[in-house]
């Protein structure tokens, strides 16, 4: 299913560039928004966001068709930013000058390629979160009494307190990334989620 719609991808990118890649006969396409080559490069996109991102079983589907906030709206961004390198190499234009035509393409593949190894994460957790973590406690994330996490907050940026939402969640990442220890220190969401690789 794709993260992005049409609508998505020309708020994003010219139109008229999108309205030429799609067009095979020389003219202009006068319809891009309906057009089923943007329809099957933003499919296209999905599939290739999905088989980075359920490395190592990091998120599954249902997690990423879950996606809300700002999650919700980076897999629209990678989603339209592969669409749009994807319409420029259905062209046949050489590595260079796709370099050139969709530089943001390189942008997509350097964030998938953090999501799969787990550099960065998605927020699949539904609420804000602080980077860096207020509140977190000895030991990082529920295991040493801190916030769950160690850094979620509330609207007014106020620790919030484990929860039965959010503890199963943050286990269950853990769970799905073996190699992984969990470090003590306070170095950020990405290594408190995922821990430090395992140095033995």
């Amino acid at each position: 299913m794709a993260y992005a719609t049409p609508q998505d991808l020309l708020i994003r990118y010219d139109e008229r560039r999108v309205a030429d890649l799609v067009s095979d006969t020389g003219t202009r396409s006068a319809a891009p928004l309906t057009s089923p080559v943007v329809a099957a490069v933003l499919e296209d996109a999905a599939g290739i966001i999905d088989s980075a991102c359920r490395v190592g079983g990091r998120y599954s589907i249902a997690d990423l068709a879950a996606m809300a906030g700002s999650g919700h709206y980076l897999l629209v961004r990678l989603s339209c930013d592969i669409a749009y390198g994807l319409l420029v190499a259905r062209r046949g234009y050489s590595t260079t000058d796709m370099k050139v035509m969709a530089p943001q393409l390189e942008f997509a593949n350097k964030m998938l390629d953090d999501l799969r190894k787990g550099d960065r994460v998605l927020d699949i957790f539904g609420f804000p979160v602080s980077p860096g973590g207020a509140g977190s406690g000895a030991g990082g994330g529920s295991a040493g009494g801190g916030t769950a996490g160690g850094g979620h907050v509330d609207a007014n940026g106020n620790p919030l307190p484990n929860s039965a939402l959010t503890t199963p969640k943050i286990l269950a990442l853990k769970a799905r990334t073996p190699g992984y220890w969990i470090g003590t220190d306070n170095v950020g969401l990405s290594s408190r989620l995922w821990g430090k690789r395992n140095p033995n």
